[in-house]
C-alpha cells in the first residue's frame, strides 16, 4: 500500500460503484426519503394497477396511510389529490402502471411539482 489515505469525504463514491439502485440510502434527501416510503407500502401491489383504488388495499392504514421523508408526511388521501393533478405532464403518464418504479416516478413528480419538497 502506497500509504495514501481514504478520508471520509472520499466515502460518497462507494455507493456508486458497490450499492448501486441503494446509494441513496448513504446521502437521504427528502425526495428518496419519500421514494423508499412509497416503495415500501406498494411492495405488495398486483401489477399492473389501473388507478388508485387498486392501491388501497395493500395500503398498511387504507386510505389514512402516512408517506414519510425527512422533514415532511402525507396521508395517502393528500398524496392522490397532488400527485394526481399533474398526471397528463407525469414522465409515465399516469394510469395504468405496469411497475413500481413507474408508479412511484410519477408520484414522486406530482409530489415536486406541488412544492411537497424541493430538489
Amino acid at each position: 500500500m502506497s500509504g495514501s489515505r481514504v478520508g471520509v469525504g472520499d466515502l460518497r463514491v462507494i455507493p456508486l460503484f458497490f450499492v448501486g439502485r441503494h446509494r441513496r440510502v448513504m446521502c437521504m434527501s427528502e425526495k428518496a426519503a419519500f421514494r423508499d416510503s412509497l416503495e415500501a407500502e406498494f411492495s405488495d401491489a398486483e401489477f399492473p394497477v389501473k388507478n388508485q383504488m387498486d392501491l388501497v388495499p395493500v395500503l398498511s392504514n387504507g386510505p389514512t396511510t402516512t408517506f414519510e421523508g425527512e422533514d415532511t408526511s402525507i396521508t395517502a388521501m393528500e398524496m392522490a389529490s397532488k400527485s394526481t393533478t399533474h398526471t397528463d405532464s407525469a414522465p409515465n403518464g399516469g394510469f395504468p402502471y405496469e411497475d413500481i418504479d413507474s408508479m412511484v416516478e410519477d408520484i414522486l413528480y406530482g409530489l415536486e411539482k406541488d412544492g411537497v419538497f424541493d430538489e
